[in-house]
């Protein structure tokens, strides 16, 4: 009798693995990848391509699409967007959570807003709605995407053709990198040679020695400042093309401030600083 119930039991268990397990396709995992990867406006547009073209999607694999959607979205500025995608999560699934390890405590609320005002009214949460939902909510960045944006843009000034690795752009990033550093250490090297030359010439003193002092010192003078001029010159398109010239983005690096109001009614002003 106790071996029929094992059998039972086994058998309730294998037949209910198919549908709790529902790995997600590989479309969906590359979307993840993308939005790891930060590169938002790709994910917007293959996600929203997904959605339009496979309509009968598994609930699961649809929420995480939106989800995406959503992130994306609110990182881009676009609350609206943000908002409606999580309201369409909510359409599916009105009891779906996000996870609080994966999402920043911003999205947190800014979703649960959105599920309260969904419970309450039953229907999907519109900008019309909830106007101060929208005032609270319009923030450029979450508090970790701009601390991780400043981080960028530090690790890019200190190890330029970094910030062009991070974007997916590795072989351009590894170049600009190892041109920067190679120009940066032939500029010391040559300075180094620079002083020795100059210190050998000034202790030259036949007229023939004088001379070929120089003409070596001179040579070494202008490789350190073509090596440096090369470095600076460098350097600088490597920082204007992680900034402003990101082929993942349509939006070019900016700084905004402007002035905004919590949902308590408090006076805020905020500066955000978008990568």
């Amino acid at each position: 009798m106790s071996m029929r119930l094992i059998w039972v039991l086994l058998l309730l268990v294998f037949s209910a693995l198919p549908a709790a397990a529902q790995p997600l396709s590989a479309e969906t995992e590359n979307l993840n990848t993308l939005f790891q990867e930060f590169r938002y406006q790709e994910v917007i547009r293959q996600g929203e391509g997904m959605l339009d073209q496979n309509p009968n999607l598994p609930v699961m694999e649809k929420c995480e699409i939106l989800r995406l959607l959503a992130l994306s979205y609110y990182a881009r500025q676009d609350m609206q967007s943000a908002l409606k995608n999580f309201s369409e999560i909510l359409k599916l699934d009105s009891n779906y959570r996000l996870d609080p390890i994966e999402n920043s405590p911003k999205i947190l609320a800014f979703f649960e807003e959105i599920h309260h005002q969904f419970n309450e009214s039953g229907q999907a949460l519109t900008q019309q709605k909830d106007d101060s939902l929208m005032v609270a909510s319009t923030v450029v960045l979450t508090d970790s995407l701009e601390k991780a944006a400043f981080r960028r843009m530090a690790l890019s000034f200190v190890l330029p053709g970094s910030g062009q690795i991070w974007r997916g752009e590795k072989t351009k990033g590894w170049l600009m990198l190892g041109g920067n550093f190679a120009l940066l250490g032939a500029s010391i090297y040559f300075a180094a040679e620079t002083n020795r030359l100059n210190d050998q010439y000034l202790q030259a003193t036949d007229r023939d020695e004088i001379s070929a002092a120089y003409d070596e010192y001179n040579q070494a003078y202008q490789k350190r400042n073509l090596a440096l001029a090369g470095f600076v010159v460098l350097w600088l398109y490597t920082q204007i093309d992680f900034l402003f010239l990101s082929p993942t983005s349509d939006q070019p690096a900016q700084v905004s401030w402007y002035p905004t109001v919590d949902r308590s009614g408090r006076a805020a002003f905020t500066i955000a600083f978008t990568l």
